[in-house]
């Protein structure tokens, strides 16, 4: 793809560059409320907002690459992250090395060719998926905004 990319001259490169920032400036509200959601200072965001569009810009152009956060991911982070301290970490380095895990998994499976299986997930069961996510989310959402704390936390 870097000779093909090569070729299209530096208007494809300025267009990516462009069409990167803008994407980082659209994300990062975004990236803002997951990392609340997450557990992680707010300048974590701002990182997880701009890092992916400038990479991205620089790799070349894939119409179908997703460089954004998920909510239901920052949601499961926040319930890691809640547990740093009885590990002997901070947020921050749990966050990071769950970035570090979920990347290796997507080498791993990227290596192994193993995209098919995502194919093997049925309709209804990723629409019930999100779904559940949206609930979650707008619930640990609404608890954050109202400034509702627990009164006790079990363990599962």
């Amino acid at each position: 793809w870097l000779k093909v990319y090569r070729t299209a001259g530096p208007l494809a490169a300025a267009q990516d560059l462009a069409t990167g920032l803008c994407a980082g400036l659209v994300f990062w509200p975004l990236a803002l409320g997951h990392a609340v959601l997450a557990g992680v200072p707010p300048e974590v965001a701002v990182g997880t907002a701009v890092l992916p569009a400038l990479i991205y810009s620089f790799t070349g152009s894939l119409p179908l690459m997703a460089v954004q956060t998920g909510s239901t991911l920052a949601l499961c982070l926040g319930e890691l992250t809640g547990r740093a301290s009885s590990l002997g970490l901070t947020a921050v380095e749990v966050a990071g090395l769950s970035a570090l895990l979920v990347g290796a998994t997507h080498l791993l499976l990227g290596i192994l060719d193993l995209a098919f299986v995502t194919e093997l997930f049925s309709q209804p069961l990723l629409r019930g998926r999100t779904a559940a996510a949206a609930v979650l989310v707008l619930g640990s959402m609404f608890r954050q905004l109202l400034g509702i704390v627990p009164k006790a936390s079990f363990d599962m």
